[in-house]
């Protein structure tokens, strides 16, 4: 840190670092706690405020203004006598030296609202032309009465331990900073909890208010809400060690001038005189210049960093959020006051009507009608509810609880599936499209805007249903709702006019309001966009002729954005949109008169704006926690045709009574091609035998493509039965029919497994399961000697095709790597059938991974959908593997053929299908969990969709806390164990929390003694989860078996082995740590199957 320090600005960071910049950092001794009362004063309520200003790095001869809004308030000199008073009665202005303290403003009236303010410098003796002047510092100015009630809930709900160990780390970085440093009256602050708790802090400003201020413009980390606000700064912005990285460097860089060199680069706000054509500067009503603030490259690296940091913490702060599920947009919700973050519950699985109480908004159809959504889960912060209709109209509802706008669009599809050109839709569809905006292929319907809560503000709004006439050539549609966000962007035309509302009105116009005490304001301007869509698309229009692409498609990660885009968006804000405009006039009435909005343009619009952009320079924007920056450029839902599928159900040929006799009730499952799957729910059998056959409809499932539809029989206390499969049958007929087996074993507190079976060879060196007892737990061998196996990696099955694939690390003769073609420690795949005969699908990968790959097979879908993850380029290539029958070797797509179907942005260590068709992957360093939407052939690796990354680490619900392993649902629900938090956690194909454990979204695990590692996680067609685990203390291994509702119910000890997986009829699959012999060229681990014991 030494070297960021010029030696004749050393004596100022004695000081300043020393005393001064503590009273800056004075939140940094608190870590918890928070309030949501509302004080929020009546529109024009002022109070009166001092403060105290350290503006040491200034040309002595220079006047200062504090700019509140468009009033100018002049700050004097601090003298030793004022000061000696001030510090009488306020502790803070005591620790700080009076070297440090160099001017204030006393007995100022300031508006009794949140407000950004800014110290305007003007040098004497002619240093500058005339309305020019410097920009010195910003803060928030927190009311006095939302100041103290934050300060009141620290004091309540913090001990002092954290704050005598961050005391103590910023006592470290004060030693670095100056050598040395006395605390002065710190520790007796500190002592008595009151160095940050209290409203005489705010009145001590510097640098350290300058660097939070940066970065609570960042609308995910900064609230309208004034405590939130003031909770967010002191709680977790404060003790983040970046904020004085950031202040530091900001002190040092000096002013915002007119040069490059400062903080900042002040920029001329001009227009065209409309005479000559010529830039003329944009004065304030007091003869000043206005100025646009263009942020240093540094200032932006730090600012971002900073972000990055504190990001995740306030994304993982409870009093921060909540979940949204079963709020009505249309109604105020006070509980959200303060919120900066929501989860909405996910629908993973399409449930019937009559069991809907749980996910009483999914996405199923109507009761009635005749179109559905294929993929019921929410995306990342939107959802398409409500879905019904008749023959040819389509009617839905969407939702959005993100902070942007959506650009909400419909795509005809016809029977082949391709899109159907806008332009050859018949006249009468047209004609509910907006032309000037539609593409080719999508038509655009309207501009969809957040709901329920804007920067912690709650608010009001219509609900947002839509009808659209689906002409008869159409077989389906797909609703896309474009805006920002990453990752592959494959419906361009979609994405701009969201994007630009969104950078608009939630990123530019946010800070006007700010900087005019009129934080509420906001609030209404958003709830009356609400009800005035043409005004929103007619502006939207008037945008897009300033805002390129280009420009758009860089707000996250190019600084040069604002640069280009500040002029002509203010311009065309203030006398191009002039209906907008005046809504946001008459909206800033709360705050200070309508013509003072000009004033505040050029400043206003680039607080939130260049945050934002701040976060994308300094960090790769897939592992940050930004929501709106991680969202897909255009979500997609895909409403088809329905029809009704009825399933006829025969019992077992050897059971001449007929069905089960201890068969108290029976479910159903349909898996279609893509889509959610449907679920009949629990049916009652009678109480007598019966013999001839069952029927059930599933009503309104999507069509076309193939479906499989599955039964299972179950006893009173959930024990397997019996249960049968159609295999895959054409989705366009509505009938069906399958024949069940019956089982005979009950999953009890009493059952253990055992081991029945392990694969060898024969002396023809062919694959079989020879009988016997389980193999020991042989100690990892990772030499560079042929027949040594070092690591196993993972399981998996195929229901449909009969296969199981594996991977693992060896030291094969055999087998050279991909990349290098030598021999040695290499990550390899394999697969075999697990029927009688294992050797009938063996495959192989023919060649070794430098790291690990992932094989992943879909349990039950109709048609191949299997994949493996190639390393063998350093990068997380997704390929396939190809099944065609049961009994048949599968065939892959080779790793040198450099054909994929996708690619994940971080290496994957669980990697998963989803029955949608999406390919999951987490990440576990990152707590990243990517949902991958495959295209549907192999395209060249450099074309492949990317897939969008979601969660974070984090330990509240939503974030991942040392994610170890995970598996799919047969519902849907994508299921996350979790090392750090010793729980399972469940998540739809959005990334939102799903209530799958008796409307909870995550379930604990049993308590765990230490040394316990978690290895494995599987789980059986009804929702029993199976848990794998080592105890590292014993070295014994345990599978414990959970009920649905998560409660232990069996374990057995002994089951050495790595990974396991669980096929339809609970018998296990597990990858062990044994050799087979003889070795020859491949060194190959063996697999086994258990099976439960009888009752």
């Amino acid at each position: 840190m030494n070297a960021l320090i010029r030696p004749d600005r050393r004596h100022f960071l004695k000081q300043a670092a020393g005393a001064g910049l503590v009273a800056g950092m004075g939140p940094l001794l608190v870590g918890c706690g928070g309030g949501d009362a509302d004080t929020r004063p009546a529109a024009g309520a002022t109070e009166i405020h001092s403060y105290f200003f350290d503006l040491s790095n200034a040309h002595p001869e220079t006047d200062f203004f504090l700019v509140s809004g468009t009033r100018h308030h002049p700050l004097v000199p601090a003298t030793a006598a004022q000061l000696e008073k001030a510090k009488a009665g306020n502790p803070v202005l005591q620790s700080v030296s009076s070297q440090s303290v160099t001017h204030m403003g006393i007995g100022l009236a300031l508006p009794a609202r949140l407000q950004m303010c800014y110290v305007k410098g003007v040098p004497r003796g002619g240093k500058r032309g005339p309305g020019e002047w410097d920009m010195h510092t910003m803060f928030y100015h927190v009311p006095s009465a939302a100041s103290s009630l934050a300060a009141e809930k620290l004091t309540q709900s913090c001990g002092k331990s954290m704050m005598a160990s961050q005391r103590a780390a910023y006592q470290a970085c004060l030693n670095d900073i100056a050598g040395t440093a006395s605390a002065g009256g710190l520790n007796a602050l500190a002592a008595n909890n009151s160095l940050c708790t209290g409203t005489e802090f705010d009145q001590f400003k510097d640098y350290f208010d300058h660097a939070m201020a940066l970065i609570c413009h960042h609308p995910e980390i900064g609230s309208f809400d004034a405590p939130t606000l003031s909770y967010v700064q002191q709680a977790i912005v404060c003790a983040d060690i970046n904020l004085l990285n950031l202040a530091v460097s900001l002190y040092r860089q000096g002013p915002a001038t007119t040069t490059p060199g400062g903080w900042a680069t002040l920029v001329e706000y001009t227009k065209p005189d409309p005479t000559t054509g010529e830039p003329q500067p944009q004065l304030a009503s007091n003869g000043d210049k206005l100025y646009f603030t263009h942020h240093s490259a540094e200032t932006l690296q730090l600012t971002g960093t900073a972000i990055n940091s504190i990001l995740p913490k306030v994304k993982n702060d409870p009093m921060l959020g909540g979940n949204i599920a079963d709020l009505s947009a249309s109604e105020l919700n006070d509980g959200l006051q303060g919120k900066m973050w929501v989860t909405q519950s996910g629908t993973p699985t399409r449930l019937p009507a009559t069991q809907s109480t749980l996910l009483a908004r999914s996405l199923q159809a109507s009761s009635g009608a005749s179109w559905t959504a294929r993929d019921l889960s929410s995306g990342n912060g939107f959802r398409v509810t409500d879905i019904g209709g008749g023959a040819r109209t389509v009617s839905f509802t969407v939702e959005n609880w993100y902070l942007r706008y959506l650009g909400l669009y419909v795509r005809f599809l016809d029977g082949a599936g391709n899109p159907m050109a806008v332009s050859s839709l018949p006249q009468e569809t047209q004609l509910q499209f907006v032309p000037a905006l539609s593409g080719t292929y999508d038509a655009f319907l309207s501009l969809v805007n957040q709901e329920l809560v804007v920067l912690g503000i709650p608010i009001r709004q219509n609900k947002q249903s839509y009808s659209v006439t689906v002409p008869d050539s159409a077989a389906s549609i797909q609703i896309l709702a474009g805006g920002l966000g990453s990752g592959s962007n494959s419906y361009p035309h979609t994405v701009t006019p969201g994007a630009v509302m969104t950078v608009v009105l939630d990123l530019a116009v946010p800070g006007i309001f700010l900087a005019l005490s009129a934080v509420d304001g906001y609030a209404s301007l958003t709830t009356e966009l609400s009800t005035q869509t043409q005004l929103l698309i007619d502006s939207a229009k008037i945008f897009l002729l300033t805002m390129t692409d280009a420009v758009v498609g860089g707000v996250y990660k190019d600084a040069s954005v604002f640069t280009n885009l500040a002029g002509p968006l203010a311009s065309t804000l203030k006398d191009g949109a002039t209906a907008l405009y005046a809504e946001i006039k008459a909206n800033v009435k709360i705050g200070e008169a309508e013509e003072a909005v000009a004033s505040c343009i050029p400043f206003g619009i680039g607080l939130a704006f260049q945050a934002v952009m701040a976060l994308g320079v300094a960090a790769q924007i897939a592992e940050t926690s930004a929501e709106i920056a991680n969202a897909p450029w255009t979500f997609v839902t895909q409403v088809d045709a329905t029809h009704d599928l009825t399933v006829t159900l025969n019992h077992d040929p050897l059971d001449t009574a007929g069905f089960p006799a201890t068969a108290t009730y029976y479910t159903l499952r349909a898996v279609c091609d893509g889509g959610s799957p449907a679920e009949s729910g629990r049916i009652a059998m009678q109480g007598t035998t019966r013999t001839e056959p069952l029927s059930y409809t599933f009503n309104n499932l999507p069509a076309g493509g193939k479906v499989t539809v599955t039964a299972a029989f179950y006893s009173d206390t959930d024990w397997l039965t019996g249960a049968g499969s159609t295999g895959a049958v054409d989705n366009a007929q509505d009938a069906a029919a399958l024949t069940i087996k019956e089982n005979l074993v009950p999953l009890t507190t009493a059952t253990r497994y055992a081991h029945k079976e392990k694969l060898g060879l024969d002396s023809s060196g062919k694959h079989i399961w020879i009988a016997g007892p389980q193999p020991a737990a042989t100690p990892a061998n990772c030499n560079n000697v042929s027949g040594s196996l070092c690591n196993l990696q993972g399981i998996t099955v195929s229901e449909t095709f009969g296969n199981v694939g594996y991977v693992w690390q060896s030291y094969s003769a055999g087998v050279p790597s991909f990349g290098s073609g030598a021999a040695g420690q290499l990550y390899q795949f394999a697969n075999i059938s697990f029927t009688d005969d294992p050797q009938s699908g063996w495959m192989h990968s023919g060649g070794g991974f430098p790291s690990p790959p992932r094989v992943a097979y879909s349990r039950s879908s109709p048609t191949s959908q299997n994949f493996y993850i190639d390393t063998s380029t350093g990068n997380a290539m997704v390929r396939r593997i190809n099944m065609t029958q049961v009994g048949v070797a599968p065939t892959f797509d080779s790793p040198r053929g450099g054909q994929a179907v996708g690619s994940f942005n971080f290496p994957s260590d669980a990697f998963l299908i989803h029955p949608t068709g999406k390919l999951i992957s987490i990440n576990a360093a990152l707590g990243k969990l990517e949902v991958l939407v495959p295209s549907a052939t192999p395209v060249p690796d450099a074309s492949a969709p990317l897939a969008q990354a979601f969660a974070g680490p984090g330990s509240r619900e939503g974030l991942l806390n040392g994610p170890a392993c995970a598996v799919v649902a047969p519902g849907g629900a994508i299921l996350v164990l979790e090392q750090g938090g010793n729980r399972i956690q469940a998540f739809d194909t959005g990334a939102n929390p799903a209530p799958f454990f008796a409307g909870q979204s995550t379930m604990q695990l049993k308590a765990q003694t230490g040394g316990v590692q978690y290895l494995d996680l599987g789980i059986e067609f009804v929702g029993y989860l199976y848990v794998l685990s080592l105890n590292a203390n014993t070295g014994i291994y345990s599978l414990d078996i959970y009920t649905p509702a998560g409660a232990l119910l069996a374990t057995t000890s002994g089951m050495n082995a790595s990974k396991l997986a669980i096929d339809l009829f609970r018998n296990v699959y597990t990858l062990n740590f044994e050799t087979i012999q003889p070795v020859g060229n491949l060194t190959e681990p063996s697999v086994s199957q258990w099976i439960p014991s009888t009752p």
